[in-house]
């Protein structure tokens, strides 16, 4: 009931291209100013956010921008090295040369005084403005075809490692987007980078440049459309302030409620950013609160898998082509490449993957993708029912539980005239109800336990994202029959206290069962998630993985706030081995 819409880019990047997206006035489905009780409930969601503490201090954004600051300078000085010492290493081919020969193809660049430049691009929460306090900025390096991906993860590394103000280095190449995480100055950071078919990165540069995307491999495309989605979206948007309060007030609710993050096949930071800014568009005026109920209420009857698009699907990239006219030769030459480069967009009709994803959420940069193609059937039933209980929250609170017009306006006049005590109230309860923390280890009488360990906290951080990545796959094979449900908890639960002998995490997954059933065997699940995780080359001897099945009696305390409501069955889980142990690095079975 909802197409695929747009609306006019509206970028402040001098050099940011433009197209003409225009929302088609019959999709937008109410462009009312917002009402008394919609300001009301607005504010009442305003205190809440920060009464929790979701919104950032002066002082913690200021730090971040520091950090930026800091690392670019890093960069570009890095920038600067690499190109010097690949001048270096053809400085004797180039003294037979004439010295007024300028620099050609993959030398280009290499002897200009800044390097060829880098710029960095933000991307993520940070970009959109809605980070909370503990959030990591997601930062895009963006460098010149002389500085490859391998310099990135070699010398930059060695150049972090170097910085008495950089921390805990874990760089992962092998990523399905490489990036290198780390911490400057206290601030955590997510840094991910390509090289552009370029010999200079002016200052200007915007990640929509027409260019952009010539010659880059897969990964350097999934790197730089981060950053090119986040511009995206910002320019189509019809108010950003309301935007962004009604997305940070989503993702908390996403939080508490255990359905939060890609990487367990549920609802991440891009995928609701989408969501919200399709809401937005069909209803431009309304206020935070509004959008947060119409989030609901759309996506309670949203047809999966229905695509959710803000605009419309595009076959290349030609954003910014009046911009080539007049253009250098060798930019427009590029941007020519980048059209005709054949990269992969979404599309069911012509691609068999696409036509199995169940949650199709697309991302409105040229190449599009869909954000939530890792969504599985079970994570799609939660997050239904998830949005379910939302909307019978709103009912309770909002106006829209009137019995019918009258009492509608009887209410609204109420609020008018000045009767805002109620309102406020009601405000209070309806916000403290729908982000009430999920009572998930209440909710099943059996779990599976995956128990992940290492020696140190930093030794375990990239086990944990490894196991994390692989996660998706357990549920998938948890799935099948007899099992009715399969419920991953999207919260890392910290061992309490730690270990005498190091540090250990776990995530839980809630089983349900058909009626009946009086034993499982999920050997052949286990073992075969054991193998894909077994298979990570950069496993250290301390890195530990321990797959428990559990009743819900049996949980750990560690899990709980309060004591717990035990609920017990007949129900078995069989043990493969009479147990499943420890899975160490000889590759050993469950």
């Amino acid at each position: 009931p909802f197409g695929a819409s747009g609306r006019r880019l509206n970028m402040a990047v001098p050099s940011t291209p433009t197209r003409d997206l225009r929302l088609p006035v019959e999709e937008v489905l109410d462009g009312g100013l917002p009402d008394t009780e919609d300001l009301a409930f607005t504010r009442s969601l305003s205190h809440y956010l920060n009464r929790e503490g979701l919104l950032e201090t002066e002082e913690g954004l200021e730090a971040r921008r520091r950090c930026v600051s800091e690392l670019s300078s890093t960069c570009h000085k890095w920038v600067v090295s690499v190109a010097a010492a690949k001048l270096a290493a053809w400085a004797p081919e180039l003294a037979t040369r004439a010295h007024a020969t300028p620099l050609k193809g993959r030398l280009e660049g290499l002897d200009l005084p800044d390097g060829g430049g880098c710029k960095l691009c933000a991307f993520g929460s940070f970009r959109l403005g809605v980070h909370a306090p503990d959030s990591d900025v997601d930062v895009l390096c963006v460098a010149p075809r002389h500085v490859t991906r391998e310099d990135f993860f070699s010398s930059f590394v060695g150049a972090l490692l170097g910085n008495p103000k950089v921390t805990e280095v874990l760089p992962v190449p092998e990523a399905y987007t490489p990036v290198i995480k780390f911490r400057f100055g206290g601030v955590a950071v997510d840094l991910l980078f390509v090289s552009l078919w370029r010999h200079r990165i002016p200052p200007d540069f915007s990640p929509l440049a027409p260019d952009a995307l010539a010659h880059l491999d897969e990964r350097g495309v999934r790197s730089l459309n981060g950053a090119r989605n986040a511009e995206m979206i910002l320019g189509l948007v019809p108010n950003l302030g309301n935007f962004q309060m009604a997305l940070r007030a989503l993702k908390h609710w996403a939080r508490v409620r255990g359905i939060y993050g890609n990487v367990y096949g549920f609802l991440g930071g891009i995928n609701l950013a989408i969501l919200v800014a399709f809401v937005q568009q069909r209803f431009p005026e309304a206020a935070p609160s509004k959008i947060v109920a119409k989030f609901f209420e759309i996506f309670r009857i949203w047809r999966w898998p229905n695509p959710v698009m803000l605009t419309i699907l595009a076959d290349s990239p030609t954003f910014g082509a009046e911009l080539l006219v007049a253009a250098s030769p060798g930019t427009r030459q590029a941007a020519a490449v980048a059209q005709a480069a054949e990269h992969v967009v979404w599309n069911p009709k012509v691609n068999p993957q696409d036509r199995a994803h169940l949650m199709p959420i697309i991302t409105p940069a040229y190449p599009a993708m869909n954000s939530a193609y890792n969504v599985g059937e079970a994570q799609r039933a939660r997050v239904a029912a998830e949005i379910k209980r939302g909307i019978q929250i709103i009912r309770r609170f909002s106006k829209s539980t009137s019995n019918g017009p009258e009492e509608h306006r009887t209410h609204k006049e109420g609020i008018e005239n000045g009767d805002r005590a109620e309102v406020i109230m009601s405000g209070a309860k309806l916000w403290d109800a729908l982000f009430t923390p999920a009572d998930f280890f209440y909710q099943y009488e059996h779990y599976l336990q995956v128990r992940i360990s290492a020696g140190t906290r930093q030794s375990l951080q990239p086990w944990l994202a490894w196991c994390e990545s692989k996660l998706r796959y357990l549920v998938q094979a948890c799935t099948s029959p007899p099992t009715y449900c399969a419920h991953p908890y999207a919260n890392l639960i910290e061992e309490q206290p730690p270990t005498s002998v190091g540090v250990a995490t776990s995530m839980f997954i809630g089983l349900t069962f058909q009626e009946g059933t009086t034993s499982v065997d999920f050997t052949a699940a286990l073992h075969d998630f054991t193998q894909k995780v077994n298979g990570w080359g950069g496993r250290a001897p301390d890195h530990d993985l321990i797959l428990q099945p559990l009743t819900s009696s049996e949980l750990p305390a560690y899990c709980f706030t309060k004591a717990p409501r035990h609920r017990l069955s007949d129900t078995v889980i069989s043990q493969p081995n009479g147990g499943i142990g420890r899975q160490r690095r000889n590759g050993e079975g469950p």
